[in-house]
């Protein structure tokens, strides 16, 4: 259990890191339109099942054992299904929620997005999964919908706030279909057409477009990709570290403490936010600094009440 917490709060970190470099990168238009960069990003998903290459490799901690490739087979149709499912919705919320950065900053669209998402897993989870519901689940509900409203209300505009809860509908339907694939076949199994699952999602929505049409080109120097790149990878590894996390322990932990990452985005923009390029946003002075920082106490407590 100790170890889960651990590793869902080092991802949570790089999450809320890996947010404000995309912010930067949607902001100074270094890639054309959000839909291209939802699309790059869907495709260096890939390199994620690269990690199955270190499989040999034998670790002091057992629980956190590399995947090995001997642990992946042929899939079932259920495997295909949820797979392509759940890549599918995880390519429209990136290009919601990519959207959405370019209206408004990241501490402020993270935790509209994370409470929605969490708000509609729960009774996705309870119909597809029969997972259980808290005793404080209103409580929570409450919470979640009151910090969220205090944050879209005097931050953002209404198509910006659409396109968040967009987003976060689509990241609830990924994380349940993924979870069902949890239940369905091992942990390697599950992680790695999970991935192909996104891989084929973006191929099918994108490249005939990206082929064909000069206006999705992307416009950034060789500096630029390699930030994208690096940042990506970044949020693989955060990625892998909460599929362990849920591995390990269970998925309520895992969403309990999703609200850590509003709270790192928050950290950032009260210590550094002033040091970190325009693009960033994140300079929070005075009366915003107050009222965001009441509305993510308020979403840290909603999504403890609602998951443990």
């Amino acid at each position: 259990m100790y170890l889960a917490i651990i590793l869902i709060v080092i991802a949570q970190f790089f999450n809320a890191v890996v947010a404000l470099v995309d912010k930067y990168i949607l902001s100074t238009k270094r890639v054309s339109r959000p839909s291209y960069y939802a699309f790059f990003v869907s495709i260096l998903s890939a390199l994620s099942i690269l990690v199955f290459i270190f499989g040999f490799i034998s670790i002091p901690i057992p629980e956190l054992s590399v995947p090995s490739i001997k642990n992946v087979g042929i899939p079932d149709i259920s495997v295909i299904i949820f797979s392509i499912v759940a890549g599918f919705s995880f390519f429209f919320a990136l290009w919601a929620l990519f959207t959405a950065f370019r209206g408004t900053d990241a501490s402020d669209i993270i935790p509209v997005v994370g409470s929605v998402s969490a708000l509609t897993a729960l009774p996705l989870g309870y119909y597809i999964l029969g997972t259980s519901i808290s005793q404080d689940f209103y409580i929570g509900v409450f919470l979640l919908i009151l910090g969220s409203l205090l944050i879209s209300h005097y931050r953002f505009k209404k198509k910006v706030l659409l396109i968040s809860v967009a987003s976060g509908v689509f990241f609830s339907l990924h994380f349940v279909f993924l979870k069902h694939l949890f239940n369905i076949t091992n942990f390697d199994n599950a992680f790695f057409w999970s991935r192909m699952g996104i891989v084929l999602a973006s191929l099918v929505i994108f490249l005939p477009i990206f082929l064909f049409s000069k206006e999705y080109k992307i416009r950034t120097s060789t500096k630029s990709k390699w930030l994208i790149v690096v940042n990506k990878v970044l949020s693989g590894v955060a990625a892998f570290l909460l599929l362990k996390a849920i591995d390990l322990s269970d998925v309520a932990l895992v969403q309990s403490l999703g609200g850590l990452q509003f709270v790192f985005l928050f950290l950032i923009s009260i210590t550094v936010g002033r040091l970190l390029p325009r693009e960033c946003g994140e300079n929070l002075v005075g009366r915003n600094r107050n009222q965001k920082a009441i509305a993510i106490t308020i979403l840290v407590l909603g999504f403890l009440f609602l998951f443990l």
